[in-house]
C-alpha cells in the first residue's frame, strides 16, 4: 500500500474512492495494449493473457493481501520507485486501483537495491501484503515494461484450476540478514548475478554391493544460487546396474528457481561385497544308528554374482564325544555313534576373502516303538495360519522313558505325494500355505530297537490369503518404442493357483511426474508407447476377490533411453572446384537424437587430400568451418556423429571434391645472362637447367621441365631430348652453333610454355706449352656422345 496520509487526507481519499466505486466499478475496465491480467487471491498467482486470443502468456508468484478487493480494474500511473507503507519503498510500481499497486517486495531505503526485506521476499506465494500485489523485481519490471496504462486487471478468488500455467517455483534467499538484494533484479551490480547452484556428493556411497538396490540420490544434495535447498530438483543421467560388476558414471544436474544450472559426475563401482551363499544344508537331521549320511548331496555354494564355489567347500565333522572337528573329504559319513554329529560347512569367496559357514547337526538315535498320544484325526485351519503341530502330542516307551521331544513330525502337502520331515522348530511353527488337505504324520521311534509308532492327523486348509503376483524385473527400453506392460505379468490365488491375471490393476508413473500414478486400461497396457526418456514406474495391484483387504502390490522400473543412430544433416558440397577456392563445411550442419536432443557440437569433420603425386595428407578445418582448397587433388570430407548414449550408433556422411589446377606455366631465360654465358667449349659439362627460370604455379607442385637440343638451322623435328639425368652435366660433342629449347609442363592439365636460345660451342684453345691441339680422330667413335646424351651435328657455315 502507499504511504499513509493525514486523517483529513484519508477522509478525502475514502470519499473519492466511494464515488469512484459507485460510478466506475460496475463497468468492466477495457483492455489496453497487448495483454490483460488476472490475479488469483486464493493461490497468489498472477497470470498474463494475450488480449487478441485470450491465451495465457506468462505467470508470476505474488503476495496479495487480506484487504485486496476482487473486481475488474484498469491500471493508471507507473512509478520507477515509489513510497509505500511504513514508510517503505518499491520498484517498478503500476497502480491497479486506489492505493493498490503492482510493485516489488519493499525496500528499507529508497533507491538502495541492497535494502530489500529478506523476510518479506521469502513470503512470496503467500498472502502477506497490506493490499498491494507484491512481485519479484523481474516480474514487477515485466508488467511495468509491457503493460501500458489502461491494462485490464481482474482480481478474483479461485482455485489452482484457474491458473492455466500453474504456480511458478518460489525463489528463497538466505535469512542470515534482514535485508539484501532481490535475486531476480537485472541490475549488473546484483551479487546474485555471479552466484551459481551447487551439488554436494561428498556423502554419496561410491561402492555399491552387487545385487543391492541402488538409490541414485543417497548422499546427494543441492543448493540454489540463493542458498536454499533444491535437492528435490536434482535430475540425473546414467545409472548403476547392480547386477553387473564395474564402474558407472552418473551425471547429476540441477536448475534453480532463477534458471541457473550446475552439474557434476559421480563414479560408482559395483563390487562383490557379500559372503558366499551356501545352499542345501539343513540345520538338523535325525538319523538311525549305524546309518550313513551323504554330506555333499544337494549342497552347493556360489558367490552373489553367480560364480560357482561348490568345489571350494570345506567340510569338518565333530563326532559325539570328540573335542575337535576334523576335515572330512569323503561324501558319505558313517553314523557309528549314538549322539549328535556336528558337521560344519565353510567356503571362502576369492573375490573378497569373506567366508560363510553353516552347521548341520545330525542326531543319531536307537529307537523302539513308543506309545503315541494326543493325535487328533481331523482339524480345520485357515490358509496361511501357523500352528504348533506338536502341541498336546506325547510319546514314551513302555518302560516310561519320555520320548516326546524325539517325535518326528512329517507333512504331506496337498500338491505332494510324499511326506516331508519337519525340524522341531518348524513343526512348532508350521505354516499352512496350500489349500486342500494336509496329512501330518507323527512318528515316535525307540532309540534302541528302531521300532516305530505312527499316527496321522488330517488338516483341511481354507484359502483367504493375498494373491501371488509375478512381474518382470527392471527393464531398459528404447525411446518411442511400444511395450506390452502385461508381458511376464501374472497373478493367481496363492493356494489354488487359479488365474487372476485379468483382474490386475495397472498404473504408470511417467518420468519427472513426481511419482504420480495414472491408471492404464487393459487395452492400452498391451500397447503402451514410451514417449519420454527416463524411468517409468509401473505399479501392479491384485486383490483377493474372496477378501479384498488381502492384496499384493509390486512396482517395476522401465528405464527408457535413446540409443538410436542420430539424425545428421550436412551441407551439399560441390563435386569439383578450382585451386584457391573455399568451401563452408558447417553451413546447414545439424545433428540430433531421435528424442530431439541437439548434438551438433559433437559432429566430427575429418578431411583428407590425395595429391596429384598420389600421397595422402590430413587437412585441417578453419575456425569458421571453412575448407581452403589451396592444393590440387582429391579431397574427402567425412562427417560423423555418435549417439552419446550408445557410442556404437554412428551417423556418417562422406563427400568427395576434386580440385584441379588450371593455370599455364611461364618460362623465360634468366635475366643478366650475356653471350659469354652461352659460349661453351666442346666436351665441357654445362647445367642446361640453370639458364631458365619458371614459376611454381601452385602450392606444393612444380612444373615439369624438359630440354631439347638441335643444330641451329636444322628442322624443328631434329630436336633431340636431353635425358633428365644428363641435364645438369650436358656435353656438346663438337664445335658449332646449337639451339637449345626448354619446355615446362603443368602436370595437372598438360599446358606448356617454352623458351629457346643459341649456344656457341668452340674448340678447345691451344695448350699452354704452345703445342697445337690434337686433331680429332674422325673415326665413328668421335661421334659418340657420353652415355645418355644425344649426338647433335653443328652448324657448318
Amino acid at each position: 500500500m502507499e504511504k499513509k496520509k493525514t486523517w483529513l487526507g484519508k477522509v478525502i481519499a475514502v470519499l473519492l474512492i466511494a464515488v469512484m466505486v459507485i460510478t466506475i466499478f460496475p463497468q468492466p475496465a477495457k483492455a489496453a495494449g497487448s495483454y490483460f491480467i488476472r490475479i488469483n487471491l486464493s493461490t497468489n498467482v498472477v497470470t498474463v493473457y494475450n488480449s487478441a486470443n485470450n491465451a495465457p502468456v506468462t505467470a508470476f508468484t505474488c503476495s496479495a493481501g487480506a484487504a485486496t478487493q476482487p473486481g475488474t480494474y484498469s491500471t493508471s500511473q507507473k512509478y520507477r520507485w515509489h513510497t509505500l507503507d511504513g514508510p517503505s519503498y518499491g520498484q517498478y510500481c503500476t497502480r491497479i486501483y486506489g492505493g493498490v499497486l503492482f510493485h516489488s517486495v519493499w525496500y528499507y531505503e529508497n533507491g538502495n537495491l541492497a535494502s530489500q526485506s529478506t523476510r518479506e521476499f521469502n513470503k512470496l506465494g503467500t498472502t502477506a501484503s497490506h493490499g498491494c500485489i507484491r512481485l519479484t523485481v523481474a516480474a514487477a519490471k515485466w508488467i511495468f515494461d509491457n503493460c501500458p496504462s489502461g491494462t485490464t486487471v481482474v482480481i478474483f478468488r479461485g482455485s489452482a484450476a484457474d491458473d492455466p500455467l500453474g504456480k511458478p517455483d518460489v525463489v528463497k534467499v538466505s535469512t542470515a540478514s534482514r535485508m539484501g538484494w532481490d535475486p531476480t533484479d537485472p541490475d549488473p551490480a546484483n551479487p546474485y548475478g555471479s552466484a551459481v547452484p551447487s551439488i554436494s556428493t561428498v556423502w554419496a556411497p561410491r561402492e555399491i554391493a552387487y545385487g543391492s538396490v541402488w538409490n541414485p540420490l543417497a548422499g546427494i544434495s543441492a543448493a540454489s544460487s540463493t542458498g536454499s535447498d533444491i535437492t528435490h530438483s536434482i535430475t540425473w543421467t546414467g545409472g548403476v546396474n547392480t547386477k553387473r560388476l564395474g564402474s558407472y558414471n552418473v551425471t547429476y544436474s540441477v536448475v534453480d528457481g532463477v534458471g541457473k544450472t550446475a552439474s557434476t559426475v559421480v563414479t560408482f563401482t559395483v563390487k562383490d561385497m557379500s559372503k558366499p551363499i551356501l545352499k542345501g544344508i539343513p540345520s538338523k537331521r535325525t538319523k538311525e544308528y549305524n546309518s550313513t549320511y551323504n554330506l555333499k548331496k544337494g549342497v552347493s555354494a556360489k558367490a552373489v554374482t553367480g560364480k560357482r564355489l561348490t568345489g571350494k567347500i570345506v567340510v569338518k565333522v565333530k563326532a559325539p564325544g570328540s573335542k575337535k572337528s576334523k576335515v572330512y573329504k569323503k561324501s558319505k559319513l558313517k553314523l557309528s555313534k549314538v549322539g549328535t554329529y556336528r558337521v560344519t560347512y565353510s567356503v571362502k569367496n576369492p573375490a573378497n576373502q569373506l567366508s560363510a559357514s553353516k552347521v548341520l547337526k545330525i542326531t543319531v538315535r536307537d529307537t523302539k516303538p513308543p506309545k503315541l498320544t494326543g493325535v487328533k484325526s481331523t482339524v480345520k485351519v485357515d490358509y496361511n495360519k501357523t500352528v504348533n503341530l506338536r502341541k498336546g502330542i506325547k510319546a514314551k516307551l513302555v518302560s516310561g522313558k519320555n520320548l516326546t521331544s524325539k517325535i518326528v513330525v512329517s507333512v504331506k502337502r496337498p500338491d505332494k505325494k510324499t511326506y516331508t520331515k519337519l525340524s522341531t522348530s518348524k513343526s512348532k511353527k508350521y505354516k499352512f500355505t496350500k489349500l486342500g488337505t494336509y496329512k501330518i504324520r507323527y512318528v515316535s521311534t525307540n532309540p534302541t530297537s528302531k521300532k516305530k509308532t505312527t499316527k496321522y492327523t488330517k488338516y483341511t486348509v481354507l484359502d483367504v490369503s493375498a494373491p501371488k503376483l509375478t512381474v518382470p524385473g527392471t527393464q531398459t527400453k528404447e525411446y518411442n518404442s511400444t511395450i506390452n506392460l502385461m508381458t511376464g505379468v501374472s497373478a493367481k490365488y496363492a493356494v489354488s493357483k487359479k488365474s487372476l491375471t485379468s483382474k490386475i490393476k495397472v498404473e504408470v508413473s511417467q518420468p519427472n511426474s513426481g511419482n504420480t500414478y495414472k491408471t492404464v486400461s487393459a487395452a492400452a497396457a498391451k500397447s503402451y508407447k514410451l514417449t519420454k526418456t527416463g524411468a517409468y514406474k509401473v505399479r501392479y495391484t491384485i486383490a483377493n476377490p474372496n477378501r479384498t483387504s488381502k492384496k499384493t502390490v509390486k512396482t517395476v522400473t522401465i528405464n527408457v533411453v535413446d540409443t538410436a543412430v542420430p539424425v545428421l544433416q550436412t551441407p551439399d558440397l560441390p563435386g569439383t572446384a578450382a585451386v584457391g577456392g573455399t568451401v563452408n563445411l558447417t553451413r546447414g550442419l545439424s545433428a540430433k537424437l531421435v528424442s530431439g536432443r541437439v548434438i551438433t557440437n559433437q559432429v566430427a569433420i575429418n578431411i583428407t587430400r590425395v595429391g596429384t603425386d598420389g600421397k595422402t595428407e590430413t587437412v585441417a578445418v578453419g575456425n569458421t568451418g571453412t575448407l581452403n582448397l589451396n592444393k590440387a587433388g582429391t579431397y574427402t570430407v567425412t562427417y560423423t556423429v555418435a549417439n552419446p548414449n550408445n557410442k556404437a550408433r554412428i551417423a556418417k556422411k562422406t563427400y568427395t571434391i576434386r580440385v584441379e589446377d588450371t593455370t599455364t606455366p611461364d618460362i623465360s631465360i634468366k635475366e643478366g645472362l650475356t653471350d659469354t654465358d652461352f659460349t661453351i667449349a666442346e666436351d665441357t659439362p654445362v647445367d642446361l637447367s640453370s639458364y631458365v627460370t619458371f614459376d611454381a604455379y601452385t602450392a606444393g607442385i612444380n612444373p615439369k621441365l624438359a630440354v631439347y637440343v638441335k643444330a641451329k638451322d636444322a628442322d624443328d623435328s631434329t630436336y633431340v631430348p636431353v635425358p633428365v639425368e644428363n641435364m645438369k652435366q650436358y656435353r656438346f660433342a663438337a664445335a658449332g652453333t646449337y639451339t637449345v629449347k626448354w619446355v615446362v609442363t603443368n602436370p595437372n592439365n598438360q599446358k606448356t610454355d617454352e623458351a629457346t636460345h643459341d649456344f656457341t660451342v668452340t674448340q678447345p684453345s691451344v695448350s699452354p706449352t704452345g703445342t697445337a691441339p690434337e686433331t680429332p680422330d674422325t673415326t665413328a667413335e668421335d661421334s659418340i656422345a657420353p652415355v645418355g646424351e644425344a649426338i647433335v651435328t653443328p652448324d657448318e657455315t
